[in-house]
């Protein structure tokens, strides 16, 4: 399908591989309209009247529906079709299943089998009463009442003469995997991309058909290798890409036939984003030995007992300065993928009318390990 005078919607436009993407079609002819949080920056060189930013959240329906109407809007004064969708926006969240859980208070440690009295915490028989219970019963003399004991109940001890509760690991907190975080990712990076998909379906679809094949779309949704070899901590991640990779097939199968629409898939590996390669924090001031505060300085606090500050800082480095340049995990080049190469990638998707159906790895042959 032709790039030029064709409007692009590209969900998370901005920065990192949509902006990358963004950049290149634009510089192509083709009209792009951004849906992101943020405008991208403005040293963006877009060619002018070519671009449309529409603040937009992504899990949001209502926020989705209003950048989709300004989208339409803008195609009408533009006269270029809305022809493709580029679902990029996504987030990266770690969190363990079994998160670290926090140690027994030393005061509440005892012995096993021990009872908050010093007494030795005995077994319910099978069907029968502890033998605790026998003792209690038989030092009293008498029941109570002159009534006849009453036996205890099949499978344990009485309600009256259960063993008091030992206090020990059972009395701390017990921590669980954040569903939150959980929940935020899946919205974002599926639902939203989901969302976007079935909304503009119905306006690409009434496109006039392109080319000898009757083209009238393209779609191309941002999946990752964590798809395919999810790391540890990255049960939320790895699902939500692993559904998007999921999701193209289906979507390539109905919307082919019925409508021109082309569906394809990238998993990048290790890219220059904003989640592998965080923007450096501006330095700080910090006070001297004398009090005073030196401009510039960077305060680096020595741990009890550890590490300074520099030290640790360069020994958990952010994701790509770790994994980027790993001749164990990336095959070759070693190095991070760049943008451009995505970008380019994404240009031959729309350009390449046998392409669709299927999700490329764009990863320079990487294998991710269980852990960096």
């Amino acid at each position: 399908m032709q790039i030029k005078d064709r409007t692009f919607a590209i969900s998370g436009g901005s920065s990192g591989l949509g902006l990358a993407t963004a950049l290149l079609l634009a510089q192509h002819g083709a009209y792009i309209s951004i849906l992101d949080l943020n405008p991208p920056p403005s040293d963006s060189s877009f060619p002018e009247h070519h671009i449309l930013f529409t603040s937009t959240d992504v899990s949001s329906t209502n926020s989705l529906q209003a950048a989709l109407q300004a989208t339409l809007k803008w195609t009408a004064n533009t006269s270029a079709p809305l022809s493709g969708v580029i679902c990029s926006a996504g987030i990266g969240t770690a969190g363990l299943v079994l998160p670290k859980q926090t140690a027994a208070n030393p005061q509440h440690s005892q012995r096993a089998g021990e009872t908050q009295g010093g007494a030795s915490a005995q077994a319910t028989p099978y069907a029968g009463a502890s033998g605790g219970n026998t003792t209690n019963a038989s030092t009293k003399g008498k029941v109570e009442g002159g009534a006849t004991a009453q036996p205890t109940p099949y499978g344990g001890a009485s309600g009256s003469s259960k063993t008091p509760k030992t206090a020990g690991p059972a009395d701390v907190p017990v921590k669980y995997y954040d569903m939150s975080s959980f929940d935020r990712t899946i919205a974002i990076n599926l639902r939203g991309t989901v969302d976007l998909i079935r909304l503009a379906v119905p306006h690409m679809a009434r496109n006039e058909p392109w080319g000898p094949d009757g083209e009238r779309g393209i779609i191309v949704v941002v999946s990752s290798v964590a798809a395919y070899e999810g790391q540890v901590g990255q049960l939320a991640y790895s699902a939500s890409k692993g559904a998007v990779r999921s999701i193209v097939l289906p979507l390539a199968r109905e919307l082919g036939q019925k409508a021109g629409v082309r569906v394809m898939g990238v998993a990048p590996g290790m890219f220059e984003t904003g989640m592998t390669v965080p923007k450096p924090k501006p330095k700080s001031a910090t006070p001297n030995a004398g009090g005073k505060v030196t401009a510039g300085a960077t305060a680096q606090p020595t741990p009890y007992g550890g590490a300074s500050g520099a030290q640790k800082e360069e020994k958990k480095k952010p994701t790509g300065a770790r994994a980027g340049v790993n001749p164990e995990m990336v095959n070759y080049p070693v190095r991070m993928g760049k943008g451009e190469e995505f970008a380019r990638l994404v240009k031959e998707i729309v350009e390449n009318p046998m392409l669709n159906g299927f999700v490329v790895r764009l990863d320079g042959g990487v294998r991710m390990p269980t852990r960096l």
